[in-house]
């Protein structure tokens, strides 16, 4: 479903949330789908196209939020602590193919078992983050133009955190 859309800048969309008075924000990208994208020149930006950006990005911050909590509530349910969930991606990583012969089957399953889980959240998240955008009437490219336009011009930053400091 996702396949035909460009991904969202999340990492502005968290950093701009950082600055929106009162709303919890991440340091980091807990989806991993952040995308490099090449600076953008100025543009006019309305106040109307500023205002469903930031509404868009508060809904992506809810998101975010549940997301990251039913993916700790699957790691603290998992059969598996987290360290060692770590440890199994590492080996993933590194040595796939000595992992069924490393690790113990309960230990495979229980692992894959956990990643199945959080890779549905990623994904029923995703698409809720399209539908935020898409919500208030940007296509996800037209979206992730307007956030490197953000990001690069102070006034503007300074313009959005005003609208919604109220």
């Amino acid at each position: 479903m996702k396949n035909h859309r460009s991904p969202i800048v999340f990492c502005i969309a968290a950093a701009l949330a950082l600055l929106l008075a009162g709303i919890p924000a991440f340091a980091d990208d807990p989806l991993g789908i952040m995308p490099d994208l090449p600076d953008q020149q100025p543009q006019e930006v309305s106040d109307e196209d500023l205002q469903r950006f930031g509404i868009a990005l508060i809904s992506i911050q809810q998101v975010q939020i549940q997301a990251n909590e039913e993916i700790e509530s699957i790691i603290d349910d998992s059969e598996l602590s987290e360290e060692r969930i770590n440890e199994i991606l590492q080996m993933q990583q590194l040595a796939p193919d000595e992992l069924e012969s490393e690790l113990p089957e309960d230990e495979i399953a229980a692992f894959e078992d956990t990643i199945e889980q959080v890779t549905e959240v990623h994904e029923a998240a995703e698409e809720q983050m399209y539908e935020s955008v898409e919500e208030v009437g940007f296509d996800i490219e037209a979206f992730n133009q307007l956030a490197q336009t953000i990001e690069q011009d102070p006034e503007l930053m300074e313009r959005l955190q005003e609208m919604f400091a109220n």
